[in-house]
């Protein structure tokens, strides 16, 4: 579990996402979303075959913060089948349908909007 990282330490994630595929249960509270939720589902849509990732809980420090997906969705996007369980900010119903589709899986879903 992370908690309380920095919006300027959010790069340092990068690294690390390479070892999603192996990890069973994220968690990060008050973390700045924006940034920090887009990397990891980036990872998480382009590792799909290597994931064992079941647990994702990802929670803001902000109100106005939750995951972003655009309508320009990268190519390698692809469903991601071990998610079973996830718990995000997200900021618009566009995201929330984009998750749906990418994580076909989920048995629960629990979703805070943060509409801007």
């Amino acid at each position: 579990m992370l908690r309380n990282v920095h919006d300027s330490d959010v790069h340092d994630l990068l690294p690390y996402l390479s070892s999603i595929p192996y990890i069973n249960k994220l968690t990060l509270n008050k973390c700045p979303l924006n940034k920090a939720s887009k990397l990891i589902c980036e990872s998480l849509l382009n590792n799909f075959g290597k994931s064992r990732l079941t647990s994702c809980i990802l929670h803001s420090n902000d109100q106005k913060d939750g995951l972003f997906l655009r309508e320009d969705l990268s190519s390698s996007y692809q469903p991601q089948y071990s998610l079973t369980f996830l718990q995000i900010d997200v900021r618009d119903l566009a995201t929330l349908k984009y998750l749906l589709i990418f994580l076909p899986n989920l048995s629960i879903l629990g979703i805070i909007f943060c509409l801007s």
